[in-house]
C-alpha cells in the first residue's frame, strides 16, 4: 500500500505540461483602433513538474518566447509567472494591441516529460447570419486539422 501511494505521489510530481485557456478558447474582438477598446490579454495555466524548459507563443504573424515583444510593438508576451495555489503551475499571459490580427494564437511548453499547446482563437464578431462564424459547426473538423498540423510543426522547433 504504501509502494502504491509512493508511486501515486511520484506520478503527480513528475508530469508533461498541461495548458488551459483562462479566458476562453474563442475571443471575438473588434479589429477597428478608434474604438476605444483596451488591449486584449490572452491567458493560460500551464501546469508542469518539472517546470517547462521550452515556451513559446505562436501567433498568426510571429513566434515570441515569454518577456519578449514583436518588433511592432503589437504583442508582448508575459514572463511565466508562478500561480499561488500551486507550485507547479503558471499563469502566461500575452498582451495583443488593436487592431490584432485574426487567427490562433497558440501557446506550447515542452519540459523532458512531454509537450502541450492551448489554443485561443481571436476573431471577429458576427454581424449577420451569412458569416463565416454561422457556418463553423459544419466546418469543425478544418480548424483540429489545421491545430494538429500546428502543433506537430511547432514541436519541431521545441526539440
Amino acid at each position: 500500500m504504501a509502494v502504491a501511494a509512493a508511486a501515486a505521489a511520484d506520478k503527480k510530481q513528475n508530469r508533461g505540461p498541461t495548458i488551459a485557456p483562462l479566458n476562453g478558447s474563442v475571443v471575438n474582438t473588434v479589429i477597428d483602433s478608434s474604438s476605444g477598446e483596451e488591449d486584449l490579454s490572452l491567458a493560460f495555466r500551464v501546469c508542469s513538474n518539472p517546470k517547462p524548459h521550452r515556451v513559446h507563443w505562436a501567433t498568426p504573424v510571429y513566434a515570441l518566447r515569454p518577456g519578449e515583444s514583436s518588433p511592432d510593438g503589437g504583442l508582448v508576451a508575459g514572463n511565466m509567472t508562478r500561480t499561488p495555489d500551486d507550485v507547479t503551475c503558471y499563469t502566461l499571459t500575452l498582451k495583443v494591441r488593436q487592431p490584432s490580427p485574426t487567427g490562433e494564437y497558440v501557446l506550447v511548453a515542452r519540459n523532458d516529460h512531454g509537450l502541450a499547446d492551448g489554443v485561443v482563437v481571436l476573431r471577429k464578431p458576427a454581424t449577420d447570419s451569412s458569416s463565416y462564424t454561422s457556418s463553423a459547426a459544419a466546418n469543425a473538423a478544418i480548424p483540429m486539422t489545421i491545430l494538429v498540423a500546428s502543433a506537430m510543426a511547432y514541436s519541431i522547433l521545441l526539440l
